[in-house]
């Protein structure tokens, strides 16, 4: 799930309030979300479009109706978020209006989906085992991490937010947790459960309701849903959509790879960089089945980048591997493993700029 020296920085509890301060107003609009920003003034067609297949993703995967409201997001300051929670990024329920997810600009990427999926199930609010657990499980998963032996679950029943952060494993033990009961029982029966439990359910009431929903304790074989490093082969044959990478595929012509876009933010292939003031993005997903090297033919344009990063598993920041997960620009000649990758051309939003490049089967 989240790697876990960014969990400090990346909290994100639901709050209840019974008001809230002035934002920026919800102009930009998808089919599933309503979007509002204080530090762009434009959101290009293809962020509206990116966030409508992540909540959807999330329905489908917690067997919720497309049938709702969208969703209210805003994407803006540290400042702007400190006006309502104490967090870099919160959910807010308020008394009057529709929940809304306040995202920081600077997190936007590693924490959308979390936010996302709290904005969705703000109206019902479980104990944060399975409140955070949920949108743990929703994001990207991490690969496998060393848990305590000695730390068990019924531990975690009744900690808060902020508790299951400062125990550091404690985000990644409710995230495996929510994924192996949505594995084992089906998204149906998890969601029915998860409407049944309160905010304030006690540990040993979340207990007796798990054993008569599920016929199970709680704790029985209590790890067995933490995924250990011999599992990460299972974990990586997950569907590309689990690991974010829900960008259309890349154009092919026969088999070469045709790669032909402008960076105008009215295509709906064109994201906002939320990063980098006035820049934008276009991604795509490339799968692969057999080893293959491809030619890159053509120029990435002065001042733009393209770059390519394998979808999988998200690495202990510091790690070997977090390094080489990392995106890294596409060189001449490519030699890629099996697997799918994420393909992404940065750079200035302009209706001018263009991008014109094959990768061709060598």
């Amino acid at each position: 799930m989240r790697p876990l020296t960014d969990l400090i920085a990346l909290a994100v509890p639901t709050l209840l309030i019974g008001c809230k301060s002035e934002l920026p107003p919800l102009e930009f609009h998808g089919e599933r979300v309503v979007v509002g920003s204080d530090v762009v003034d434009e959101i290009c067609a293809g962020t509206l479009a990116r966030l409508d297949r992540e909540v959807m993703q999330i329905e489908d995967r917690l067997d919720l109706s497309h049938e709702r409201a969208p969703l209210h997001v805003y994407v803006v300051s540290p400042e702007a978020i400190a006006a309502h929670c104490d967090f870099d990024n919160c959910t807010i329920i308020s008394n009057r209006d529709e929940p809304f997810a306040l995202v920081n600009h600077r997190s936007f990427e590693r924490v959308v989906v979390h936010e996302l999926t709290h904005a969705r199930l703000a109206h019902r609010r479980p104990v944060p085992l399975l409140e955070e657990g949920v949108a743990v499980a929703m994001s990207p998963p991490q690969c496998p991490v060393t848990v305590p032996l000695d730390l068990g679950l019924f531990e975690l029943l009744d900690k808060q937010a902020t508790e299951l952060l400062a125990l550091g494993v404690g985000y990644y033990i409710a995230g495996e947790f929510v994924a192996w009961q949505l594995e084992r029982f089906g998204p149906s029966s998890f969601m029915t459960f998860y409407a049944n439990v309160k905010l304030d359910s006690s540990a040993s009431a979340l207990q007796a309701k798990y054993r008569a929903h599920f016929d199970r304790d709680i704790e029985d074989d209590p790890f067995a849903y933490i995924r250990t490093l011999e599992d990460l082969e299972e974990l990586e044959a997950l569907a590309p959509e689990n690991f974010g990478c829900v960008a259309p595929p890349a154009p092919t012509n026969g088999k070469v790879i045709s790669l032909q876009a402008t960076l105008s933010c009215d295509s709906d292939l064109v994201q906002t960089d939320f990063g980098v003031a006035g820049n934008g993005f276009i991604e795509w997903t490339l799968t692969l089945e057999h080893v293959q090297t491809f030619e890159l033919v053509g120029s990435v344009p002065e001042w733009t980048s393209l770059s390519l990063q394998r979808c999988g598993c998200v690495p202990n920041r510091g790690s070997v591997a977090h390094l080489q997960l990392q995106p890294r620009p596409v060189k001449q000649y490519e030699t890629l493993e099996p697997g799918t990758y994420r393909l992404r051309w940065d750079g200035a939003l302009d209706d001018e700029l263009m991008l014109d490049v094959q990768l061709v089967p060598r």
